[in-house]
């Protein structure tokens, strides 16, 4: 009995939240897109960002954005940090990635929140051109699993990002 109704607050929570989320979304129009490149990056100060409304190939609505969150001088060159996300009614994700002369040197913390649903295996990698973070999201009761990533790259443009997801 208890799960019954556990399984029907879950149900009438999702449904709220589904039939709300075009309404909190609806403020700024959406692009349809799985990426959006951040360009003029070197304009925005630290804690200032840039996010854009998206819509996927699926019609899920989200947002995506950057955020420049530290900047270190030193004599050989500058790093640039910048939180990259994604954000929608059923799925957060993001992490963190710093940039110097066009190249990726790390990432780390990453963020994972994921509504009526779990996830597993986890990973945040990177390579000289990008910052990836993947994990494998599967629905209540473990029915269907689907692989989620966030990536943020580097042009080879100054000051570009290009954030690409699936989710």
């Amino acid at each position: 009995m208890k799960i019954g109704k556990q399984l029907f607050t879950v149900v009438v929570v999702m449904s709220l939240l589904v039939s709300l989320s075009p309404i909190a979304l609806a403020a700024e129009e959406s692009v349809r897109a799985e990426s959006v490149l951040f360009s003029g990056l070197d304009q925005l100060r630290i804690n200032e960002c840039i996010e854009r409304n998206v819509v996927d190939s699926n019609s899920n609505r989200a947002r995506v954005g950057i955020e420049r969150v530290a900047d270190i001088s030193s004599a050989y060159n500058t790093e640039s940090t910048w939180r990259v996300w994604y954000t929608s009614i059923a799925i957060t994700a993001e992490f963190y990635m710093t940039v110097s002369e066009n190249r990726v040197t790390s990432v780390y913390d990453e963020y994972i929140y994921v509504v009526a649903s779990s996830y597993k295996d986890s990973s945040l990698t990177m390579t000289s051109t990008c910052g990836e973070l993947s994990f494998i999201m599967t629905t209540l009761g473990g029915a269907i699993s689907y692989d989620c990533w966030l990536r943020g790259d580097i042009t080879g443009s100054d000051n570009e990002i290009n954030v690409t997801w699936q989710m």
